[in-house]
């Protein structure tokens, strides 16, 4: 007798028998336990038959083709090619982007294809995919998260549809650039502007907000001048309690000059110059056949603070931010730093890395700095993030409006 099992994560039935001393273990490629049974069926009647002599199963014939068709067929059947899915692309584009992205952008566009796939079918052929599909999509999703995550959902959908051809898959039918344009996104909420710590707490004390508003205004978090210095003398001070050799340069060089995390993960000793007092930061957003550069003017705290670990604290090798010589750190790592290394002291508010990057743009911004310097030593300024940051120019709008109706 044969019996039938059904695989855990395929769902696919499958059958097992003897048959001259063998045994034999086979997918039936079904999910429905009624064609299970029927195939069952055929298989044990038909091996029924080969052992009382009445079916002779020719040489040449494929033993499996021939016991699940009934003695029928005596070649294995040719499955007809299969049309290539949405799974297979991603599939394709992740092999290709080893070293090509950072680390953070990867897991981000991974995040964004689990959503994809559950949404649209992992099983769903790419030439297939319209504009329906993908408003089907943003309206699905629009009922639990907002529009900004949908829309960078949507944003690594784009980019993989037309990545498809180089990639050795046949992309879609419909026009992709066509397929993207008019799309109808839900209304969403603008995020508000940056505050700082004294009015994140003036409007705490003041409305008495839940925890999930609290922790809203906190990410519009950006440190005063005097904060940061006050953080990175409480941050140096601790570092004798509480070693992470790298921390106090590296959270030093974020404050200083804005950059992204993953920035002083690439950055390299050559990239620091203390003849002209600037240091290159390496870009990946703005290219994807490299590194770009942009220089950034060197404080006097951070100069002494990198030429104190160059000399004292690194292990060695080209990378400027490391534990061990040439081994890259690894973003996930770094965030685990900084939250253990903040504990609950008072700094707990604040959110990563990424807040003395805003605070940086703010500061410049607030010092009358003139926009156009701020985005390029910011680097790939996003319009959202100019808006967030803009309040701080008051007085140029001030001298529009007065050019205009002065008299």
């Amino acid at each position: 007798m044969a019996s039938l099992t059904r695989h855990p994560r395929s769902n696919y039935w499958s059958i097992k028998f003897r048959f001259g001393g063998k045994q034999f273990c086979k997918s039936l490629h079904t999910e429905k336990e009624k064609e299970a049974q029927r195939l069952r069926g055929i298989i044990e009647r038909t091996l029924d038959e080969m052992e009382r002599g009445r079916l002779v199963r020719p040489p040449d014939a494929d033993f499996w083709a021939f016991v699940r068709s009934d003695g029928k067929l005596n070649e294995r059947p040719t499955a007809p090619t299969r049309a290539a899915t949405l799974h297979d692309l991603f599939d394709k584009y992740f092999a290709s982007q080893f070293g090509q992205k950072e680390e953070n952008t990867l897991h981000t566009e991974g995040i964004h294809r689990r959503h994809l796939e559950r949404k649209m079918g992992a099983d769903k052929p790419v030439r297939s995919i319209t504009t329906a599909d993908v408003q089907a999509y943003i309206t699905e999703r629009s009922k639990s998260v907002g529009p900004t995550t949908v829309k960078k959902e949507i944003a690594t959908l784009r980019m993989l549809l037309y990545r498809a051809s180089k990639l050795g898959i046949q992309g879609p039918v419909e026009d992709i650039k066509k397929m993207f344009a008019g799309l109808e996104y839900a209304k969403g909420k603008e995020k508000d502007s940056f505050m700082t710590w004294a009015e994140i707490e003036a409007r705490v004390k003041r409305t008495t907000p839940g925890q999930k508003e609290t922790k809203e205004l906190w990410d519009r978090l950006f440190l005063s001048v005097d904060h940061i210095e006050e953080f990175l003398d409480w941050a140096t001070e601790k570092k004798a309690r509480h070693p992470v050799p790298f921390f106090v340069p590296l959270v030093t060089a974020a404050a200083h000059t804005g950059a992204r995390v993953s920035e002083l993960m690439r950055s390299r000793l050559e990239d620091w110059h203390w003849e002209d007092g600037t240091v290159v930061l390496r870009e990946k957003k703005r290219s994807q056949k490299g590194d770009t550069l942009r220089r950034v003017n060197l404080s006097p705290r951070l100069t002494a603070t990198m030429k104190a670990w160059f000399s004292e604290g690194h292990p060695g090798g080209q990378l400027a931010f490391c534990r061990e010589p040439d081994v890259r750190l690894k973003g996930k790592n770094l965030r685990n730093v900084f939250d253990r290394f903040i504990g609950q002291a008072k700094w707990k508010v604040i959110r990563g890395y990424h807040v003395f990057r805003h605070s940086f743009a703010s500061n410049l911004a607030l010092a009358k700095v003139d926009e156009r310097v701020v985005d390029e030593l910011m680097g790939h300024q996003t319009e959202e993030m100019r808006k967030r940051y803009r309040h701080f120019f008051p007085e140029q709008r001030h001298d529009a409006v007065a050019r205009l109706f002065g008299k």
